[in-house]
């Protein structure tokens, strides 16, 4: 632990630092260690290959294996810190979507190039994210930068129509 000035005393317990009054022994704030995730090396090959996909993926919809649209809720619930390891619950969804649903699924080769992504907002506006690509190491890297960049912040409330309506075209 470290006590700093005016009797403020901070402690860090399995990741999350709590800063405590010393005297009075109630606690002034508390927040996680984020977690670090950083971009895999992207080859001139993986560009080749990524990009060949999205001609693909553009040209010849019968060439799919499958199609995902995940809707990302951004509404302001989303600043919730109450997600194990992960300062809000919007920093908890990048992470699944980055190591579980695409970093997991490429090394287990349980998706390829031709696995479609989309990921559509859910929040105060629709925004699609992501449109049509490649499961691929360049979507991860696109993911880990909304993550580590702040670039996607948790804002305000619906209207949600336009982000379903909007999930339901990419999926048809």
């Amino acid at each position: 632990y470290y006590t700093g000035r005016d009797g403020i005393v901070k402690y860090i317990y399995e990741n999350i630092t709590y800063v405590v009054n010393e005297y009075t022994g109630e606690e002034v704030t508390s927040f996680a260690k984020p977690i670090v995730l950083d971009c895999v090396p992207i080859t001139k090959e993986m560009v080749e290959h990524h990009q060949k996909a999205e001609a693909t993926i553009a040209r010849d919809k019968t060439k799919w294996t499958s199609n995902t649209v995940i809707v990302v809720d951004t509404s302001g619930s989303m600043r919730n810190a109450d997600v194990f390891e992960t300062r809000t619950r919007l920093d908890a969804v990048w992470l699944c979507i980055a190591l579980d649903f695409i970093a997991h699924r490429l090394e287990s080769g349980a998706a390829g190039s031709l696995d479609v992504v989309s990921i559509v907002t859910l929040g105060s506006y629709s925004r699609a994210l992501a449109l049509e690509q490649p499961t691929s190491w360049t979507l991860y890297n696109k993911i880990v930068d909304i993550y580590n960049n702040k670039t996607v912040q948790p804002y305000g409330h619906g209207p949600y129509m336009p982000s379903l309506n909007l999930a339901e075209e990419l999926l048809n």
